[in-house]
């Protein structure tokens, strides 16, 4: 009890400026545990072709097409926020363009942060739980999407996009975010469906099915939704963008029975114990309809199943981190104050200490700040 109190005080932050040191210090730790993969720069910028990939889009050229179809190349003719964004550099050097867009990302995560740290104790009442719930979400693979990622599938944009929406009650900004989310990939509409259930549960809501039908950020998910599948036909029609898809293009069901002996532990190292929380979300559901809480266990299944249709199974499954976060909140409203914050610090020591891996058809460690330090200098 001493302990709990000694840290409230600790990490309570009493002015803005206290907020972004303390969410500084999550980011930190966050970039200790999940630094990145800097032998990536070592001469790579024009043999790496997923960049010049990228900067070939910043400068305006779409020809996915030219790329191996198993290739992440060959699938980013609609993803054309992160090299929108890089064209404010009006730099047409890949080196400039690669910078940029990680520095980008980088920044976003730790805006990440702050939103969620203030989101979440507006919804807590406690800093103590925002802390232990942001750092849980910070040090899955989530975390490693925003400080790690050289590879540039820039998930981590998307991220932040989904938290504004999330934690933003003014509508313009919810459409906008969601809707900018879509054109960084494309799983991001799926997890629209989990922001959208995450508002639900944050803002005053009718628990009937007419009235969430009628509600309206059920209306703008549903028109940010239709209006990128209609921009996205158009620039199908009129601008022969293209994306393959089959198994020969490492997208069908042939992937997912080559990886199927992969898909339970890459799946589980995604949120690692931050699973747990899907299950006081769907009793919460359970309470207010069996109906709610089958669809939602449904999407979770069907977000598992589509995972495994393409190489990069614990991207496509954090897509729906909204989910985690939602469970948090029905955990606080289920559980004592007391077991809730005895559960949200377990499930962070036990974030802390388990591996972290990125996958794709293969698993790769990412390694902590000191390990690649020793790495470094034991290389020949």
């Amino acid at each position: 009890m001493m302990l709990t109190v000694g840290l409230k005080r600790y990490l309570a932050p009493r002015s803005l400026r206290d907020l972004l040191l303390l969410a500084f210090g999550i980011y930190l730790l966050t970039l200790f545990l999940f630094p990145p993969p800097l032998e990536h720069l070592n001469g790579k910028y024009e043999s790496n072709t997923r960049w010049k990939a990228i900067s070939a889009q910043v400068n305006g050229v779409y020809a996915t097409e030219d790329y191996d179809v198993v290739s992440h190349e060959s699938k980013l003719a609609f993803r054309i926020l992160p090299p929108a964004l890089a064209r404010l550099t009006f730099s047409s050097d890949i080196r400039v363009h690669v910078l940029f867009l990680y520095f980008f990302q980088l920044a976003c995560g730790y805006a990440f942060v702050v939103i969620l740290l203030q989101g979440l104790y507006q919804v807590f009442q406690d800093w103590l739980l925002a802390v232990f719930s942001t750092s849980g979400i910070m040090l899955t693979h989530i975390g490693s999407s925003f400080t790690y990622d050289l590879a540039f599938f820039m998930d981590g944009i998307a991220f932040f996009l989904m938290a504004v929406a999330m934690f933003d009650r003014r509508y313009p900004v919810y459409f906008l975010a969601i809707f900018l989310s879509f054109w960084v990939d494309e799983r991001a509409v799926l997890g629209a469906l989990s922001v959208l259930l995450f508002k639900w549960l944050t803002t005053p809501t009718r628990w009937e099915f007419s009235p969430l039908l009628r509600n309206r950020f059920t209306g703008i998910t549903l028109l940010a939704i239709g209006a990128y599948l209609v921009i996205r036909v158009a620039l199908i029609q009129y601008l022969a963008f293209r994306i393959p898809i089959g198994d020969e293009a490492g997208v069908g069901m042939g992937f997912l029975f080559y990886q199927v002996n992969h898909l339970p532990l890459a799946w589980f190292l995604t949120f690692k114990v931050e699973w747990f929380f899907i299950f006081p979300l769907l009793t919460f559901l359970w309470k207010k309809s069996p109906v709610y809480a089958a669809l939602c266990l449904a999407f979770v299944l069907i977000m598992l199943f589509l995972s495994g249709i393409v190489a990069d199974i614990m991207r496509s499954v954090s897509y729906i981190y909204p989910l985690i976060l939602a469970g948090m909140v029905c955990a606080d409203e289920l559980y004592t104050s007391g077991k809730f914050r005895q559960l949200l610090t377990k499930n962070t020591i036990w974030c802390l200490f388990i591996p972290s891996y990125r996958y794709f058809v293969h698993f790769f460690l990412v390694m902590p700040v000191p390990i690649r330090i020793v790495q470094y200098f034991l290389q020949p």
